[in-house]
């Protein structure tokens, strides 16, 4: 346990260097009130489109992992864990050519939240199944002696589960808040907040991008990174607190 906790220590240290790095470059450069309203626009379109994945999601691998539950080594298990383990960026292909060309839907936020809809499939149903996994089995015993129907019993395991489920499911809203590659292809880069999600917007994460690669914007792209890694850090703050319940 002693190694784990100093590399828990060295990661917390490295995340208060970070902040305070980019605070440093913040301070030091001179911000307009365009760019500050545009870093905000760009965090309330990822929160959006990442909240929608998750919303869309998380019924449907509930749901998936329960009738994959009990049966090891099966060819779904194995198809979720492989879909899990591909690149972003060959979801934003998949995206570009599905959602933005082929329905017409274009460069829209639309576009963005079903490609992040495809992402969030396999690692969040890996991370369901695993939860139901873990349950003892004398709760499926416990069920089969009371005479519970499967429905019952399916409520029944997603209570004891339901602590594990949120955790997995803020870390993983943490990590879609991030993804770069799949929302630059898909939901564009326009600035500012769209009327409407047929139309385009730019989540942070390509905000921050944009602002490096385009603009040469130090002091804007640190404040964008403060934003993301603040919206980061508090859902994985959540997700420990719903692991020690």
């Amino acid at each position: 346990m002693r190694p784990l906790r100093l590399f828990l220590r060295l990661c917390a240290a490295l995340s208060v260097l970070l902040c305070a790095t980019l605070l440093g470059f913040l301070f030091a450069g001179s911000l307009g009130a365009g760019q500050v309203r545009g870093c905000f626009s760009a965090l309330l379109c990822s929160l959006g489109v990442c909240g929608f994945a998750i919303a869309v999601c998380l019924p449907i691998c509930i749901l998936c992992a329960w009738r994959l539950h009990g049966r090891p080594g099966g060819a779904g298990a194995l198809v979720l864990r492989t879909a899990a383990c591909l690149p972003s960026v060959l979801y934003a292909l998949l995206g570009l050519g599905l959602f933005v060309r082929r329905l017409g839907l274009g460069w829209s936020l639309a576009s963005g939240a079903l490609t992040l809809c495809l992402m969030t499939l396999p690692p969040l149903a890996e991370g369901c199944l695993a939860v139901f996994d873990e349950l003892p089995p004398c709760v499926h015993q416990a069920a089969l002696a009371l005479g519970l129907d499967e429905t019952s019993e399916f409520l029944v395991q997603l209570r004891l589960g339901a602590s594990a489920l949120t955790a997995r499911t803020l870390l993983l809203l943490g990590r879609l808040l991030g993804e770069s590659a799949a929302l630059l292809l898909t939901a564009g880069t326009v600035l500012g907040l769209p009327r409407s999600v047929l139309r385009s917007g730019r989540t942070l994460s390509v905000h921050i991008l944009l602002l490096v690669q385009e603009q040469g914007d130090l002091p804007a792209a640190c404040l964008a990174s403060v934003l993301l890694l603040t919206a980061v850090l508090v859902p994985t703050a959540a997700a420990n607190f719903f692991k020690k319940d």
